[in-house]
């Protein structure tokens, strides 16, 4: 991504359905550190996998880099309850 642009570009990010809310929370802590303007879409596969739809038999998706950070326990928002 460029650093010193004008107008915004988003980030596409995958991740599994079954996401920890930490998890997500450092993600998006993470891409702001990183200075990342707009997660524009977060998308997370079903945690029910549909059948073969056609076109592509397999999980053709990049497998992309994991981040390790420790579960704590922390106080949840009103909305996350």
């Amino acid at each position: 991504r460029a650093p010193y642009i004008d107008q915004a570009q988003s980030l596409n990010l995958f991740i599994p359905a079954d996401v920890e809310k930490w998890d997500l929370l450092m993600l998006h802590f993470r891409a702001w550190e990183l200075g990342i303007k707009s997660l524009y879409y977060l998308r997370s596969k079903s945690v029910q996998r549909a059948g073969f739809a056609g076109g592509v038999e397999a999980d053709n998706t990049i497998d992309a880099p994991k981040f390790q950070v420790e579960s704590r326990d922390y106080d949840e928002c009103l909305a996350c309850q």
